[in-house]
C-alpha cells in the first residue's frame, strides 16, 4: 500500500494528461499501480464528523441558563462550574460562550459644539437628476455649516477643482458677513497634498488663499467622518432627500429668471427658505438656505 502524498502525486501527474506508464516511470511504480489510483475517488478519513467527548458537556445546560439570565463572563461561569464539579479549563468555555455572546454596541459619537463665529464645516457631495430628456446628470454640490447657528449655504458648480473651492468658499463668507476663526473640511486633494508625521501638508493655493482671508483651516482624522458631523448630515440632507427632483426644477426656474425665492415644507411653517440666483461667469446655480439675517454673522 502506497501513501498518501503519492497518491496525490499520481493524481497530480494525471491531471496534466500524462498515461499511467509516463506517472509510473516518473515515480517509479508499476503502470499498474498508478492505473489503480489515477481514478479512484477520494474517501473521507473514517474519523471525519466525530466529535469527541469533552469535560464541559455535562455542564452545557448549566452554562445555558447562566447566558440566559445575562451572565457571559467566562471567569464567572468557571468559578460556578468548579463548585458543580467542574475539572476542565476556561479556554473551553471561551469557545463555548463565544457564539453567544452578544455583540459590543459602539460608543455614542459625543456632540462637539462650538462657541459663535468660531468654526464653519464644509465638504462636497454628488448629486444627480434626470433631465426632460430623461439622460441623467452629475453634479458637484458645495456645502458650508456654522458650527454654533447651523447656517447652511449649498453651491452647485460644474466641477470640484480648487478653483470652484475657493470661489464657492469666497461665496460663502460674503453670504455669512463674515470669516469663522477655524474651517473644518475633509482630507481632499484640494486641500492638502498629503501628510508626513501625522501633521496634514496643505496645498499652496489653498493655504494662500487661507492666510488671505485670516481662517485656520483643519482637517478631520481619517476614517472618521463624525468629526464633521454637521455638514455630513447636511450633504446627506441636500444629495439624498431634497435635490433629485429639485435640481431640474431649479434650473427651469433660473432659466426664466435671474434669481428665484421658494421654501421647502408647510407654506406656513417652512423648514427652508431658498434664495436662487444665476452666476452668468461660471454658469452655476447658487441655492442658499437662509436661516437669520444674511448680514449677521453666528
Amino acid at each position: 500500500m502506497i501513501r498518501s502524498g503519492l497518491i496525490n502525486m499520481i493524481r497530480e501527474n494525471v491531471r496534466k494528461g500524462k498515461s499511467a506508464y509516463a506517472v509510473g516511470k516518473e515515480l517509479g511504480i508499476s503502470k499498474n499501480t498508478a492505473k489503480k489510483y489515477m481514478h479512484q475517488p477520494k474517501t473521507e478519513h473514517g474519523l471525519k464528523g466525530r466529535t469527541r467527548p469533552t469535560k464541559l458537556d455535562p455542564f452545557k445546560p448549566q452554562i445555558n441558563e447562566m447566558m440566559e439570565n445575562g451572565i457571559f463572563n467566562c471567569v464567572v461561569i468557571l468559578e460556578r462550574l468548579q463548585d458543580m464539579g467542574y475539572t476542565g479549563g476556561i479556554t473551553i468555555i471561551k469557545d463555548y460562550v463565544k457564539p453567544f455572546r452578544p455583540a459590543r454596541s459602539a460608543p455614542a459619537v459625543r456632540r462637539y459644539e462650538t462657541l459663535p463665529g468660531k468654526q464653519a464645516q464644509m465638504d462636497w457631495g454628488i448629486t444627480h437628476y434626470i433631465d426632460e430628456k430623461g439622460e441623467i446628470h452629475k453634479t458637484p454640490v458645495f456645502v458650508m455649516i456654522l458650527g454654533n447657528s447651523r447656517c447652511k449655504y449649498v453651491e452647485f458648480t460644474k466641477r470640484c477643482d480648487i478653483y470652484s473651492l475657493l470661489r464657492c468658499m469666497t461665496n460663502a463668507f460674503e453670504y455669512y458677513g463674515g470669516v469663522p476663526e477655524t474651517v473644518l473640511t475633509d482630507r481632499m486633494k484640494t486641500v492638502i497634498t498629503g501628510s508626513e508625521a501625522g501633521k496634514p501638508i496643505w496645498n499652496s493655493r489653498f493655504e494662500d488663499f487661507a492666510s488671505e482671508m485670516g481662517f485656520v483651516p483643519k482637517v478631520c482624522r481619517v476614517r472618521k467622518p463624525q468629526t464633521k458631523g454637521k455638514v455630513e448630515r447636511l450633504v446627506n440632507y441636500v444629495v439624498v432627500f431634497k435635490t433629485s427632483s429639485l435640481i431640474l426644477k431649479l434650473i427651469c426656474a433660473l432659466s426664466k429668471s435671474s434669481s428665484v425665492f421658494m421654501s421647502i415644507g408647510n407654506p406656513t411653517t417652512p423648514t427652508m427658505f431658498l434664495t436662487l440666483s444665476c452666476s452668468d461667469a461660471f454658469s452655476t446655480v447658487v441655492l442658499i438656505s437662509k436661516s437669520g439675517t444674511p448680514n449677521t454673522f453666528y
